[in-house]
């Protein structure tokens, strides 16, 4: 009898802790990159540091990085939850308990993209053609004012 009760215990205990909470934790490293380097680094809405950086975030909400130095042009990226697949081990382990823990300490799901490299433009340079166009597209002419005079 003490065996039994012992061993409900113990899996009891097992089955309060989430599999991605035990193996990823509620938190992930993300990097952040920047050309040149030395640019400050937000995330949502706080300063975190200077390129280049490698700092914890959230897993479970999305998150708007702002890189901004002086003399360039602000950037901002946003990044988005993915799913952690550590959470199937739950249907080996943890059952709905450990399932409902991961969801709750954001164990269940990734940062997407967890690095950043971000090319900074001068401020004030003529760069919209060029964020506008798809990587590797040819840029276009410009065509030539119409002839607006009387005829």
């Amino acid at each position: 009898m003490t065996y039994f009760v012992f061993l409900l215990v113990l899996v009891l205990a097992l089955a309060q802790v989430g599999c991605a909470t035990i193996v990823c934790g509620g938190s992930q490293k993300i990097a952040v990159e920047s050309v040149p380097q030395g640019a400050h680094v937000a995330i949502d809405d706080q300063m975190v540091g200077e390129t280049p950086l490698v700092t914890e975030v959230s897993r479970n909400r999305t998150h708007e990085i702002r890189i901004r130095k002086e003399g360039y042009d602000e950037e901002s990226r946003v990044t988005y939850k993915g799913n952690n697949y550590m959470l199937l081990g739950n249907i080996l382990i943890g059952g709905l308990i450990g399932y409902a823990i991961d969801l709750s300490t954001g164990a269940a799901y990734t940062v997407e993209p967890d690095r950043f490299v971000v090319t900074l433009t001068e401020a004030g340079g003529d760069h919209q053609e060029t964020k506008s166009r798809p990587e590797g597209a040819a840029a276009q002419p410009a065509s030539p004012p119409e002839d607006r005079s009387p005829p």
